[in-house]
Formats: C-alpha cells, sequence, structure tokens
C-alpha cells in the first residue's frame, strides 16, 4: 500500500484511523486527534525540540509502520542536506577524511532516536547512529555529484 507523503486536505488533520489500527497509539498524543498542522510540538516532553504538527503528521504518513523510514523522515525534517553533508552523524566514528566535520547537533538527535525508540522499541540505537551515518554520507555523494553540473552553468565570470 503507497501512502500519500504531503498532507492534503482540511485544515484539521488527525492519523487516519487505517494507519492507527496498524501502529497503535505509539505516535505523537497530538497526532490522534484533529488540529492545525501549522502548531508546534515538542517531539519527546521536555526535550525541547519542537516542529510542526503538520510536519511529524508527514513524517508517520510517509512511514506508515516503517520505523526506519520514520527516522530518516524526522532526521531530513530536521537537518537539510547541507547540514548533512558537512556532519559526520553521531560523532562515534571520527571522520579521517576532514576532522572538520562535526557531529549533529546531539540534542535533536537524540531526541529523534528516542521518540522512535518509543515508535518501535526493538529499534536499536547501534541501527540508528548507522542510519544517521549513511544519510551524512549520502548527503556528500549527492553534493560531489552536483557540484561539477552547478559550476558548468555559472558564468565564467564568477
Amino acid at each position: 500500500e503507497r501512502r500519500p507523503c504531503v498532507l492534503v486536505g482540511g485544515d484539521n488533520m488527525a492519523l487516519p484511523a487505517s494507519l492507527v489500527s496498524q501502529i497503535g497509539y505509539r505516535c505523537h498524543p497530538s497526532l490522534y486527534t484533529e488540529g492545525d498542522p501549522g502548531e508546534k510540538v515538542e517531539l519527546v516532553a521536555g526535550s525541547g525540540v519542537l516542529m510542526t504538527r503538520g510536519q511529524l503528521m508527514n513524517c508517520h504518513l510517509c512511514a506508515g509502520v516503517k520505523h526506519k523510514v520514520l527516522l530518516r523522515r524526522l532526521l531530513a525534517t530536521f537537518f537539510d542536506r547541507n547540514t548533512l553533508a558537512n556532519s559526520c552523524g553521531t560523532g562515534i566514528r571520527s571522520s579521517t577524511n576532514d576532522p572538520s566535520r562535526k557531529p549533529l547537533d546531539n540534542r535533536v538527535l537524540n531526541t529523534v532516536k528516542l521518540y522512535c525508540q518509543n515508535f518501535a522499541p526493538n529499534f536499536k540505537e547501534s541501527e540508528m547512529n548507522v542510519i544517521a551515518a549513511d544519510m551524512c554520507t549520502n548527503a556528500r555523494r549527492v553534493r560531489k555529484r552536483w557540484l561539477p553540473k552547478i559550476q558548468s552553468l555559472l558564468p565564467d565570470s564568477l
């Protein structure tokens, strides 16, 4: 079953009943009742890490029951491709190629991982760290591929 990854419809939305029947009540509590997509919600209580209700809803609609997709969607919401490309993920494996690469914001990363562990209790932290590092590597690959193309489009005077 293919899920839409963009919020459509009315101003107020809640998780579809078909998805709730598959995943139960493991998502953020605000997603089970209709509400304003622009409302800021704290991903994990007390974390101070905020995102809009619509962004979180979109992550869950895209992920469905897949916890790894949920992690990737949440990380992509908090960190743009450039931030990912300039990062070494979790900082666990030091970057020998480029020591200037810093780990992703630890507070945000740990909050996202905790949220995903609440969603899927068997989701190991080591798996999450690999996914975060993989996203950083992929962002660098994309940037490396596109830089020559972008430079060829620029006028010679730059």
